[in-house]
């Protein structure tokens, strides 16, 4: 695991997911450039601060071509989504139990 980025694993419906909470300058590698186009593609301009994390989540299952494709991996009853939701919504706390010297999250 490279200094700042952060994954924990949850399971829901039983299955296994990977949420990674990424430092946003970790995730450009370094460039504020890349840094900046990601910020206008993904977030029409807004620019996070800059010990701020990226939060992603994928199937644990999932490769490099299906791991953001939420078409490949559904939920098994497309009801759960706000279920799902909650445990998402828990994951920034396991990652505090986990990561305590991080950089806290609120959401």
């Amino acid at each position: 695991m490279a200094d700042g980025i952060e994954i924990i694993g949850i399971s829901f419906a039983g299955r296994r997911f990977v949420v990674f909470f990424a430092d946003v300058l970790v995730y450009a590698l370094g460039d504020p450039e890349l840094w900046e186009e990601t910020a206008n593609e993904w977030a029409n301009g807004f620019r996070p601060a800059p010990a701020a994390r990226l939060v992603k989540f994928m199937r644990a299952d999932a490769d490099v071509d299906t791991m953001f494709d939420p078409e490949v991996w559904p939920l098994p009853h497309p009801r759960l989504i706000w279920q799902f939701c909650e445990v998402l919504d828990r994951a920034p706390s396991i990652r505090a139990q986990f990561f305590p010297t991080s950089p806290s999250i609120s959401i």
